[in-house]
Formats: structure tokens, sequence, C-alpha cells
């Protein structure tokens, strides 16, 4: 079982970073932290989901839920937003890690949230060795492609091949590294939809979750641990 809190984290301009934290009651297992798109919130499917695994494997979560949106957020046109993305994200990570000694620390990002975990990577705020899961990366960003470069630690890359960010060549390149597992969607979007149908999607949906379950590889628990 999880407790469900609030972190007090003090991000860009003195500004407070929505989220949510959700800390096992007994000892944790390690600590996850999910950063969502721009539209694509921490309440979405693959986002729901991802929470789920990690509370079955007994992780605290944190779900950072910024708000951006509220400001015509920009962050490829103006820096002073990319800076916002990088200092609210910088200072969640750092006050969730304080928490208490974890294990091990994995993140998960989707679309704007590979971008903070580009910088974060980069900075050295998150170490090589860090369990990370890129949705629907940037790849197009030379930052993030480079970032996913860098990796040492267990990385997996989850992407449509109708992404707009969908890119043969750096995919080529991710996919020969040892430490990268790659999870193409055929036929996915940004969103990772497929299909013409809500079935469809949900059975992409499906397989994900399954690979990424694979990926992670928790220990089974026991029925009725989760509620």
């Amino acid at each position: 079982m999880a407790e469900h809190l609030a972190l007090s984290i003090t991000g860009f301009d003195g500004e407070a970073v929505p989220n949510q934290f959700l800390k096992q009651t007994g000892e944790a297992n390690g600590l996850a932290i999910l950063l969502p798109g721009l539209g694509y919130t921490c309440d979405m499917p693959l986002f729901y989901y991802s929470e789920l695994q990690f509370l079955v494997g007994g992780y605290d979560v944190l779900r950072v839920d910024y708000d951006y949106r509220r400001i015509d957020f920009q962050p490829w046109a103006n820096p002073n937003h990319r800076r916002r993305l990088v200092e609210d994200v910088a200072a969640a990570v750092h006050l969730a890690t304080q928490q208490r000694r974890y294990p091990g620390v994995a993140i998960v990002g989707k679309s704007l949230g590979t971008l903070a975990m580009a910088h974060l990577f980069g900075t050295g705020e998150l170490s090589g060795d860090t369990t990370s899961v890129w949705m629907t990366p940037l790849l197009k960003e030379d930052v993030v492609f480079g970032a996913l470069m860098k990796t040492t630690g267990p990385t997996g890359i989850v992407i449509g091949t109708e992404d707009h960010h969908y890119d043969d060549e750096r995919l080529a390149s991710l996919e020969a590294r040892d430490n990268i597992t790659l999870i193409t969607v055929a036929g996915g979007n940004h969103s990772l939809n497929t299909g013409t149908s809500a079935g469809e999607s949900a059975l992409a949906l499906a397989t994900i979750i399954g690979q990424l379950d694979a990926f992670y590889d928790f220990p089974a628990r026991k029925a009725g641990e989760l509620d």
C-alpha cells in the first residue's frame, strides 16, 4: 500500500512545482519519478500503468504534474521556458531523492519529459547508471539523442513508427548499444495510439506495458499487496 502525499517543491522563479508523492507504507525498493508530456499527463494510460508497475514493484513514486499549458509553454522558442522545465524537474528530483535512502532510482519521461531528462543526465543530477525509460523521446533534438547515447544504465525507448520524432538512423545507433532496449510500436503516433479503433490502441498499450514489465523485471508480489 502507498500513502498519497505532496512534496513542497520550489522550482523556477520560486514557484511551487505541482506533484503527487506516493510513498510505500513499509520499506521502499526504490524511487520512480514520472515526467509527463506537455499535453499527456500522469493520469493518462501510459503513466497510469507505469505508476502501477512501480507501486507493485515496491517503489515510492513521484508524479511531477507541471501545468505549463496555462502559459502557452514554448520551450523550443523561449529559453526561459526551457529553463523553467529544467529547474522545476531538477528541484523535484533533488527533493524526492532526499525522502529516504533508496536502493535505486528510475525515471520515466514522455516527449517534453525526455527533454528534461536529457538535461538532468547532462548535468549529473541523474547518474549515468540510473534506470530510465524514454517514451516518444524527442530524438530530433540533439540534446536528447546525445544524452541517450551516453546512458550507461538500463535504458528503455518506446516510440511509434508514425511519430514525427521517429528517426531510423538514430534509432539504429541507439539499438546497437548493449544497455538500451527498444520498443517500437508499428503505426504508433506521438501518443502511441495506433490503427483506426480504440481497441487497436488498447492492444498496443498492453503490449508496451508487458514489454516494460520484462524490462523492469520486478520481483513478484502476493495478490492483495496493492490497494
